[in-house]
């Protein structure tokens, strides 16, 4: 599975605010039904979900939703600098803690039948980046087989058409990352 892993994603002070801001008791977290159209065939009855939903269609859900993503498009701008970015979604994801790291099921964040309302045509060019906020033993899961193991303050960056999966963990209360995806302009 071809990847970028971008370690050390935010300088230090803009880590220490960020992980404060999601762990902050105002940060809204509301529970998931199920994690995606397939999470239902994997290990339903442990999985525990909460999101944040902050862009859905290209718009912004609510008022405060950018202060959780402005510090993570300005910061992918820096290492990525010749590339403006058109947000299509985006939602910070707290997973629960499990006696056996439970699988979410393999998706795709865009490109079901829904999306053809959202967008008006399914978008086969989006990038997906999964913003690691905590280390744990859970992560993301290829369809390859490949694993990449959520490491406190890195970024994965992949092809949004690539199936994957949340892990959860075993090892901490909380896990949590920001899932955005984005098209390069």
């Amino acid at each position: 599975m071809k990847y970028e892993l971008i370690e050390n994603f935010f300088d230090e002070n803009i880590f220490k605010n960020y992980k404060n801001l999601m762990f902050h008791s105002e940060t809204p977290w509301y529970l998931v039904k199920s994690a995606n159209s397939n999470s239902e065939k994997n290990d339903f009855e442990n999985q525990v979900l909460f999101c944040n939903a902050l862009i859905d269609g290209g718009h912004f859900i609510y008022d405060k939703a950018h202060i959780y993503l402005d510090p993570i498009i300005n910061t992918l701008k820096k290492y990525k600098p010749n590339c403006g970015f058109d947000i299509l979604g985006a939602k910070v994801n707290l997973f629960i803690k499990n006696k056996h790291n439970v699988k979410y099921g393999f998706h795709y964040d865009i490109g079901g039948d829904n999306d053809l309302i959202k967008y008006g045509k399914i978008i086969d060019t989006y990038e997906t980046l999964i913003y690691y906020l905590n280390s744990n033993d859970g992560g993301t899961e290829f369809e390859d087989g490949t694993f990449v193991q959520q490491k406190e303050n890195t970024a994965l960056l992949f092809k949004g058409r690539v199936l994957h999966q949340s892990v959860g963990q075993t090892d901490t209360k909380y896990r949590i990352n920001v899932n955005i995806n984005f098209l390069r302009k």
